[in-house]
């Protein structure tokens, strides 16, 4: 993002002063609302507090959330040959970690080229779609994941299609609009978590971040980026 180096500090000050004395405010909130429940034995007094502690809770992680999507709308990047496939198969078994062998979907992955970006950014990108799928069929749908490359002049379009997840198009276009939705859980009825944080990242690379829906057979992640050639 090219900001005037004056507004980008001044931008920088605010994060700085609301990371640090909003959520502080918050966190001690949430702690007293916890002791408060913890401690007394009136049940209305205690479904006050627990609810106290849950909005808490839940005001203290969106902060979190739209405070990384300004961090990273503000950030620099400095771009360098990246290897999409390898960034997937790792974010992949990672999440195969906590599922059982019976739950595990097929990874299944051609040739890839190589994109221009930032490890940290195109992990950003692939981290709640390859999550999405996996999780999914780890609860029972079943599924796999195929990933395939296509080039056309210095740009590459990567497609990642999930077999287990159900693309709910309005859903995830409401997830892709709120960058102070939840990263490490999605709204109710949606597999995914951080879309808004991810294309985001793929813009912030010169790229883009769509899907399409094959109803209950799952659907296909479509993500753009430019290529070694483009740099």
């Amino acid at each position: 993002m090219n900001l005037d180096p004056r507004l980008r500090e001044l931008l920088e000050g605010a994060l700085s002063a609301v990371s640090h004395d909003v959520l502080a405010r918050l966190i001690a909130v949430r702690g007293f609302a916890h002791l408060l429940r913890k401690q007394n034995p009136d049940a209305d007094a205690g479904a006050h507090a627990e609810r106290l502690e849950s909005n808490a809770a839940a005001a203290q992680d969106a902060l979190r959330a739209g405070i990384e999507y300004l961090q990273l709308a503000l950030s620099g990047v400095d771009a360098v040959p990246i290897d999409v496939g390898s960034m997937i198969r790792a974010v992949y078994e990672e999440e195969l970690r906590d599922l059982e062998a019976s739950g595990r979907p097929e990874l299944v992955m051609g040739e890839l080229e190589q994109a221009i970006g930032t490890a940290d950014l195109v992990r950003t990108i692939v981290t709640p779609l390859v999550r999405g799928a996996v999780r999914s069929a780890g609860g029972g749908r079943g599924g796999g994941l195929r990933v395939g490359c296509v080039s056309e002049g210095d740009r590459h379009t990567y497609s990642i299609v999930d077999g287990a997840s159900v693309f709910d198009l309005s859903a995830i276009e409401r997830a892709f609009d709120d960058p102070c939705g939840p990263r490490d859980r999605a709204p109710p009825g949606l597999a995914w978590s951080g879309l808004a944080l991810a294309r985001l990242a793929a813009a912030r690379l010169g790229g883009t971040l769509r899907c399409e829906s094959a109803g209950e057979t799952g659907g296909v992640w479509y993500l753009t980026l430019p290529g070694a050639r483009a740099c």
